[in-house]
């Protein structure tokens, strides 16, 4: 087996090994590659307990959130200040699922605890992980914005969106912070 590879992380899930961030980063970039093809990613392993995920335009943050957030071990509930552990099946092709929730409720917190179903015949529990934050951060590009733009000035008409620009540097001018919020909730909702 190569070093980090997909079956080499599936086996030592499968006998209780520790799995650390590097191989939560690389099950991630796998996981992305396979669900987006042809879409730029940066995934970075910045911190012991976090990965940073960037790309431009390309699918949405729900889309993302979809294929890789079963890999995040660890979640935050701020109504009361306190970290939390999450845990997930993998399979052999390096996709997952979510496996179990702690929650928070046992300590006065507003996250049940959430136990997921039945293992899938090739799935594995990983609970010997690292605890790892994962952050999405999409960036909208220039002409995606002025697409969303155009789209909403036929759908609103011009002159509601009468003085909105898009700068070479993805900025919406505007003195309206709700045009510039509709610009960016449209925004965040293509997929390009």
């Amino acid at each position: 087996m190569k070093k980090n590879s997909i079956a080499e992380i599936y086996e030592k899930a499968r006998n209780g090994q520790w799995v650390d961030n590097q191989d939560l980063t690389y099950l991630v970039r796998q996981a992305l590659k396979k669900n987006f093809p042809g879409v730029k990613f940066s995934v970075r392993n910045r911190h012991y307990s976090s990965i940073d995920v960037n790309w431009t335009d390309g699918p949405t943050l729900k889309q993302v959130q979809a294929v890789i957030g079963c890999f995040e071990t660890k979640s935050f509930d701020g109504m009361i200040d306190l970290a939390y552990s999450k845990a997930f099946w993998l399979y052999t092709d390096g996709s997952c699922s979510h496996a179990h929730t702690e929650g928070t409720e046992g300590s006065a917190g507003v996250v049940a605890e959430s136990i997921a179903s039945a293992q899938r015949p090739d799935g594995v529990p990983v609970t010997n992980v690292a605890s790892c934050y994962i952050f999405e951060n999409r960036e909208l590009s220039p002409g995606l914005l002025n697409e969303v733009l155009d789209g909403l000035r036929q759908k609103w008409g011009a002159d509601y969106f009468e003085g909105v620009t898009v700068s070479e540097r993805g900025q919406i001018s505007t003195r309206e912070w709700d045009k510039q919020r509709l610009v960016l909730e449209a925004a965040s909702e293509v997929s390009k």
